[in-house]
């Protein structure tokens, strides 16, 4: 049962879970009965649907909210972090307060992702809580790649590709909000739901990888496809894993994998308006999963980076076949990948917890056991409380 000290809200609140881009903080949440729904540029409309019981949207409403809170760690210096991005792609060099500060926010990040991995949540809220954890994971990264330009070869190349890991934080973020604002309806509450995006749009932001050449077209057939990518991935685990060279060569695999997920992201973005806005999910997160994946192909030598990017490219795999395994993905199945031998306590470094935050029980406040409480974000993303 959930506890009384979560109230849905009072009348005229927007309480928003401020996920995604900088551009859809406040356009993305809950809407009590009688506020409004968004901002003027109407970008996001309200789907209505009644999900489940009562009792089970209300349950998912309160997951909802405390995910909020528990990402507030990685949520509170989004502001900053978009302007510094702003500052570095424009040229402006890393030096070494530049990696310091970045390097405390890759800790914050890790700190979010253990604090929202370990809600407790309802049975159909559980993928959308790995997408959450992911992406934080993910926006972790991005930060510890900017301050790994420092000192590097190319650091353009480096922010570039940190951009391009918390576009895809974005993209995990936004996979998680699409599968569980909808269970949050009521009579009393509507939510936006966010629309189906395709692949990231690297070259709009300025960030587009450079390609090697002779890339294979993918297959047209969906599930020769998604084989071809799990095939990819058994091949870089490998790699990354005892060493043995990638056929073709890594930049080459990174961009088949690109290939392979602007394919597949056309599907997504195809999906109809309205009807069953939850039937290409699955492939959002496949989607993710490859493209992350060929961030861990980037460079071409083995590094724990590259080892953790490709971790959180098979989570990602997994939810999306979880998803699949629920209705709400491809009509043919989604295949396993191959066992990694990578440690996966590498995902857990970083942040107050190390990966091993203390244990939540149904009704506990997300900031339970956390050290110096979780930020406050009023008045930082929406302009005040």
């Amino acid at each position: 049962m959930t506890p009384a000290r979560r109230p849905a809200g009072r009348r005229g609140l927007r309480w928003g879970l401020a996920l995604g881009s900088l551009a859809a903080l406040t356009l993305a949440g809950v809407v009590v009965a009688g506020a409004s729904s968004g901002g003027g540029d109407g970008a996001r409309p309200t789907t209505k649907t009644a999900a489940g019981s009562a009792a089970d949207r209300t349950q998912t409403a309160a997951f909802y909210r405390d995910a909020r809170l528990s990402l507030s760690h990685l949520l509170v210096h989004l502001p900053q972090e978009s302007q510094l991005f702003t500052e570095l792609l424009g040229g402006k060099p890393v030096n070494a307060g530049t990696a310091e500060l970045v390097t405390s926010w890759a800790n914050d990040d890790a700190t979010a992702r253990d604090l929202v991995g370990r809600l407790p949540a309802p049975p159909e809220a559980v993928p959308a809580r790995e997408l959450y954890r992911l992406g934080a994971a993910l926006y972790a990264e991005s930060a510890r790649t900017v301050a790994g330009a420092l000192g590097a070869a190319d650091p353009g190349a480096d922010v570039r590709a940190a951009r391009r890991l918390q576009l895809l934080g974005d993209g995990a973020f936004d996979a998680g909000h699409r599968l569980v604002v909808p269970l949050t309806d009521s009579d009393e509450i509507t939510v936006d739901r966010p629309p189906a995006t395709a692949v990231p749009d690297f070259a709009a932001a300025g960030v587009a990888p450079a390609e090697a050449g002779g890339s294979v077209a993918p297959p047209s057939d969906r599930e020769a496809l998604l084989a071809r990518a799990a095939d990819l991935a058994g091949q870089a685990s490998t790699w990354l894993t005892n060493g043995s060279p990638v056929p073709g060569g890594t930049s080459a695999a990174g961009a088949q994998f690109r290939s392979l997920a602007a394919e597949l992201g056309s599907a997504v973005a195809a999906a109809p308006p309205g009807g069953q806005p939850a039937v290409n999910d699955s492939l959002a997160a496949l989607q993710l999963s490859m493209l992350v994946d060929a961030e861990a192909l980037r460079k071409p030598a083995a590094s724990d980076s590259a080892r953790r990017l490709h971790l959180i490219a098979a989570a990602l795999w997994a939810t999306g076949r979880d998803l699949a395994g629920r209705g709400s993905g491809p009509g043919g199945a989604v295949p396993a990948l191959s066992p990694s031998g990578l440690d996966p306590a590498l995902l857990d470094a970083g942040g107050l917890f190390n990966g091993h935050p203390p244990a939540l029980q149904p009704g506990d406040p997300p900031d339970k056991d956390v050290p110096g409480g979780i930020p406050s974000l009023n008045g930082v993303l929406t302009g005040g409380g």
